[in-house]
């Protein structure tokens, strides 16, 4: 994780009671990620809670499940999206279209 503020955070992990973010996949779209993040609250007794997602709050059975379903979907989704863009890619490949936009245009001679 190269999110400095989370670091520091996670280093004065003895000074909260519950952590609050606005949505969930504002602080992970990563299972591993996620749950390394949970396992680290729940040693020092640290719950989260999602603001704008009434039903995430790992201080409750509840609350935990949706954490691990929404962070499992969200992670679902990205993966999804990488294998749409590589297929898209394929097609263009085989079909030898551009990919991407062309910064530079080659003059021609005259």
């Amino acid at each position: 994780m190269k999110r400095p503020d989370l670091q520091r955070m996670l280093k004065q992990m003895s000074e909260y009671d519950m952590v609050l973010f606005t949505k969930l996949d504002r602080l992970s779209r990563n299972v591993l990620d996620a749950n390394n993040i949970n396992k680290i609250f729940l040693d020092h007794n640290v719950y989260m809670k999602a603001i704008d997602e009434d039903d995430i709050d790992t201080s409750t059975a509840d609350g935990t499940f949706m954490f691990n379903l929404k962070v499992s979907l969200a992670q679902r989704e990205i993966e999804k999206t990488g294998e749409r863009i590589k297929a898209v890619f394929e097609y263009k490949r085989i079909k030898k279209e551009m990919i991407g936009k062309c910064k530079y245009r080659l003059r021609r001679s005259r």
